[in-house]
């Protein structure tokens, strides 16, 4: 419930609970459903440092796990991804009505980033114009330069000063661009260095960095002016009541009161589940004292299901050299610094071997250090910097988790063949297996040809899955013989092995078991004909 400054309360007067904003996409039934949204995550031990901040958006529905239990915290995010996330976090109530998408490659925005893209460019975050590359990796500058913009900061970053910047030997690696965004997100606490005197900013940003920039910014400043959501209060600690009850008839463990920057009141009560989180901590409710500042996230019936607390009473923007004070501390202490999660390491390739307990891959790269690689261990390796035609084998670590188009998937379902992006850990085992393509085998009819060399395959339990063929697809009729791509034919039934990845399945081979009467000619290329028995 909010209290207004300055309001006395009759005696007997009834406090009305302020409505609480949805997260987008989600209606007034969904968001009922899932009044408590995950918040902890297993595999959160990989980026301990981002534990609190992943926790409170998670809370607020506008980051989510990947499934079964996981976050894949050090998974890099795509360009459309992060727009995303900064549009769900600080565009809630702005639309994107009347915004038509420009880009020279429109063709390439996944069909669920769309919306989210056109509030984007309504909100003065991107133009509308020129070449988006949505599912390139987004870097950790373009990222604080589109977040500056969301903020309403663009006038304010371009007369920063870039003394803050000093401290980091890697800032001449800025963009000219960026450096005044880059600046002012080092001075207000957004952005943090990946160690002491680094700040990586082409570096791809992960699904940890991402939630750790947007936490920092709802607690420090509150929500955005760009923000409608109530889903989150940020202010001080006034009292702490424990006490069981229910509200709403949800059970509860006490109430918080919180005072906002604006002077308002919010007195909540804290769901019996909830999580109170100090220093990337869980800790008991009982722990926080008047003139702690938090951020607390809301469930769907206005009690408290997660407190994020700060511990800085306020914020120090001077230093010997320039960098703030409290981002020097968190470096060295290792507390909401960025730099843990950089020990992990990432090698791409083709997946050679898996069992329960090792993975072996077939290393693509650069080749730069030619075959004398062999056996060599994989220390100091990062992306696009290994070995090309090496094969290395790396033991899986106890809680390694695999992904495959942002959803989690047994680790056991990775293929042989599969195409994978894996990250290590400090012990150079493997922590997450991001698979790009995975090699895939279906069985189905043939219902639709296109003219850009897919045809759409329907397997027997309705399924219905993209095929697309190119020169290196192997095409054969029933008896073995050979055929072209333009002599299959809507109703024949195939075999397909091949790669699987966003846009399909990319055959490798495709086996017509049963085909339509005089399909291998109805295309008028005679060369077919004589192989049609």
């Amino acid at each position: 419930m909010r209290l207004k400054p300055l309001i006395t309360l009759a005696a007997g007067s009834a406090l009305v609970a302020a409505s609480m904003a949805l997260p987008m996409g989600l209606s007034a039934s969904a968001a009922a459903q899932s009044a408590h949204n995950q918040v902890s995550f297993r595999d959160m031990t990989q980026a301990p440092w981002a534990t609190e901040d992943v926790a409170q958006l998670a809370a607020q529905g506008i980051i989510r796990g990947v499934g079964n239990g996981l976050f894949a915290p050090n998974a890099p995010l795509t360009r459309d991804e992060a727009l995303a996330l900064i549009v769900r976090a600080l565009g809630a109530g702005q639309s994107g009505q009347g915004v038509t998408l420009q880009f020279t490659d429109d063709a390439n925005i996944p069909a669920w980033a769309t919306r989210d893209l056109e509030v984007a460019v309504a909100m003065g975050i991107l133009p509308n114009s020129g070449t988006l590359n949505p599912t390139g990796a987004a870097t950790r500058q373009q990222v604080i330069v589109w977040l500056i913009a969301a903020m309403g900061l663009n006038a304010q970053a371009a007369s920063t000063s870039t003394a803050d910047l000093s401290g980091f030997t890697d800032a001449n690696q800025i963009s000219p661009s960026a450096m005044g965004a880059m600046a002012l997100a080092v001075q207000l606490g957004l952005l943090k260095g990946t160690s002491a005197t680094t700040i990586s900013p082409n570096g791809t940003i992960t699904r940890a960095q991402m939630a750790a920039m947007l936490a920092r910014g709802q607690r420090r400043f509150g929500a955005p002016p760009s923000s409608t959501s109530s889903a989150l209060v940020v202010g001080t600690v006034s009292s702490v009541a424990a006490a069981t009850g229910t509200s709403n008839g949800e059970a509860t463990i006490g109430t918080v009161t919180v005072t906002e920057a604006d002077g308002t009141i919010a007195i909540i009560p804290v769901a019996s589940s909830a999580l109170v989180y100090e220093n990337n901590q869980s800790v008991a409710l009982s722990t926080l004292t008047q003139g702690d500042q938090v951020a607390v996230a809301e469930d769907a019936l206005g009690n408290a299901i997660l407190i994020a607390v700060e511990t800085s009473q306020s914020v120090t923007t001077s230093s010997n050299n320039g960098n703030e004070v409290e981002n020097q501390n968190e470096n060295q202490n290792g507390q909401e610094s960025e730099g843990q999660e950089q020990e992990q390491q990432a090698v791409e390739g083709t997946v050679s071997a898996i069992s329960s307990t090792s993975l072996t891959l077939t290393l693509q790269g650069d080749n730069s250090q030619g075959d004398d690689g062999q056996g060599q261990t994989v220390t100091g390796q990062t992306y696009g910097s290994t070995v090309t035609g090496q094969t290395y084998t790396y033991t899986l670590a106890p809680d390694v988790a695999a992904i495959f188009h942002g959803t989690a998937i047994p680790v056991s379902s990775v293929t042989v063949g599969s195409k994978v992006n894996v990250h290590l850990d400090s012990s150079n085992q493997v922590s997450l297996i991001i698979v790009q393509k995975e090699q895939a085998s279906i069985s189905g009819t043939i219902t639709a040809i296109g003219e850009d060399s897919k045809v759409l395959v329907q397997e027997a339990d309705g399924t219905e899955v993209a095929v697309k063929t190119g020169d290196h697809t192997t095409i054969t009729d029933p008896s073995g013989n050979p055929l072209q791509a333009n002599q299959l034919a809507v109703g024949d039934v195939v075999n397909v092995s091949g790669t699987m990845g966003e846009e399909g399945l990319g055959a490798s081979t495709i086996q017509v078991t049963t085909m339509v009467q005089g399909s291998s000619t109805s295309s008028g290329d005679q060369s077919g004909g004589s192989s049609d028995n």
